[in-house]
């Protein structure tokens, strides 16, 4: 290969969304954000949450990293692929907000299928750098005997007069008797984008407004240190764990603090949405509605919908909750709308969404803003290759290039993934494969299947020096061809010694 860079020759590579190569094994950006400690629950009942978390770093700092992301499958059924988000803000079951860990907490709707499960999970940074992927495994199984404990039933005041304590139960239950639960614990908040956590611990001993000792109901009633709560919506995460250290699916719920005759306007909350979506696919979105006079007192829900590069016009989009539009149940106060572009497809990119409630009354909720990013065909990223190979006389200089590889519809979608050089006042050398196949002798790729494709070239000292511009290609079953990144590979000689 690349027997003769003014011949027909070419070094090849190619990458799946998410990864890039090894470092010992071919050059790796410094600045690229990385990867690591990988935790998750192996075995999760059905109907329980999945929880998984990983540590994450960049040279540049954690203000740096822009997103980290993933998905899971049942392995082979690629229509079965689901998108989630990781988060460092103490919400979505992350623990401590901005230690580095992220953390993503999440279940199907109906529960999780009965089988086993692959996860994969990157990174971007601000500049568009991306970390190698991170892949594993868990198993979701029907047991008809849970070890957890169990939350139900929580009860608190909705609607709270600001100066006044808070009271929040919750009945806890054990498989191996209540004698086995060693704490239940919670934590409130006020502001979701920078939060501010205050830990509280609940009680089934008859003090701290808990009303009867040894009923299973945990208690907890609390009040900030300034005498008063700020006015506005506080979320509450709750658990519960056991004396051999199994824990709770976490409960999270809500209140709003104000004072009493400020209580009048529907609050929105409980945001659910396809945060990475395919852009062939219709997108739901689905809020939870609450109104201080009753959900009879709601009038209408509504969105304002609108593509970053092409703000105007904003579409108008009607919230519903009877059941239909994508509502799953009706009158339970979650309100869904699943729609479309007119075109039949989605602009490839970043949409905005602002959503309103208001009351028969004419008062308007705040304002609800968020984003999802939009995806299609194939996508290639994060080129991995040397700046320059210089030739050695008489010898082979041997260097591997590597691209990771993104399709909506999963990496076995990609048919194939090819790259093309040229060197200035020649013609183009015919186009090379890249491999996925974890053949690191032959090809150089490290692992089969991650999305990262590679391919070794071999530079003789009889290869014309200069600057080769490889640009690279993939083309999915559907034959839809993706982005293409180019690199300049200089290839030089040192002047013959006197």
């Amino acid at each position: 290969m690349l027997k003769k860079f003014a011949s027909p020759t070419i070094l090849i590579l190619l990458c799946l969304l998410f990864i890039y190569c090894d470092g010992d094994n071919g050059p790796t950006p410094s600045n690229n954000p990385v990867l690591s400690s990988l935790q998750l629950i192996d075995t999760v009942h059905y109907a329980d949450s999945q929880i998984v978390s990983l540590l994450v770093s960049d040279p540049q700092g954690l203000n740096d990293i822009d997103s980290v992301f993933g998905n899971y499958m049942v392995p082979g059924n690629t229509g079965s692929v689901r998108y989630i988000q990781f988060r460092d803000d103490g919400t979505n079951g992350d623990a401590n907000p901005g230690d580095g860990r992220f953390t993503s907490r999440f279940r199907p709707g109906s529960g999780f299928l009965l089988d086993d499960y692959t996860i994969n999970i990157g990174a971007s940074d601000l500049s568009g750098n991306f970390a190698a992927q991170i892949d594993s495994t868990f198993s979701v199984i029907d047991t008809t005997t849970p070890l957890n404990p169990v939350l139900s039933d929580v009860q608190l005041e909705l609607y709270h007069y600001y100066r006044d304590s808070q009271t929040v139960s919750v009945m806890v239950s054990d498989p191996n008797g209540p004698g086995d639960i060693d704490s239940v614990l919670g934590r409130y908040y006020f502001d979701e984008i920078t939060p501010v956590y205050t830990q509280i611990i609940f009680n089934d001993d008859g003090i701290n407004g808990d009303l009867t000792p040894g009923d299973d109901r945990y208690t907890a009633m609390f009040l900030p240190d300034s005498g008063a709560f700020i006015q506005g919506i506080y979320k509450i995460d709750l658990w519960a764990v056991d004396l051999d250290g199994l824990e709770s699916a976490w409960y999270d719920t809500f209140f709003v603090s104000a004072d009493s005759a400020g209580l009048v306007s529907p609050a929105l909350f409980d945001l659910e949405l396809e945060i990475i979506h395919n852009y062939s696919d219709s997108q739901t979105v689905s809020i939870f509605v609450d109104d201080p006079q009753g959900y009879d007192n709601i009038d209408s829900v509504w969105g304002e919908w609108f593509f970053v590069d092409n703000p105007f016009p904003v579409e108008q989009l009607l919230f519903y909750d009877d059941g239909t539009h994508g509502d799953q149940a009706s009158g339970d106060s979650r309100f869904t709308i699943t729609f479309m572009a007119d075109t039949g497809v989605f602009d490839i990119g970043l949409h905005y969404l602002s959503i309103f409630a208001a009351d028969i009354d004419g008062h308007q909720s705040d304002q609800l803003d968020t984003t999802f990013t939009t995806v299609g065909n194939p996508t290639l990223f994060n080129v991995v290759a040397p700046d320059s190979i210089e030739q050695i006389l008489g010898e082979t200089v041997r260097a591997t290039i590597t691209v990771d590889a993104y399709d909506p519809d999963g990496l076995t979608d990609i048919d194939s993934v090819y790259s093309i050089s040229i060197l200035e006042g020649y013609p183009p050398n015919p186009p090379f494969r890249l491999y996925d196949d974890g053949d690191s002798l032959a090809h150089g790729d490290i692992i089969g299947g991650d999305g990262t494709y590679s391919r070794i070239i071999e530079v003789y000292d009889s290869n014309v020096p200069g600057d080769y511009l490889f640009t690279f290609y993939a083309i999915d079953s559907d034959e839809n061809v993706s982005n293409n990144p180019q690199i300049i590979i200089t290839v030089y000689s040192l002047p013959p010694p006197y």
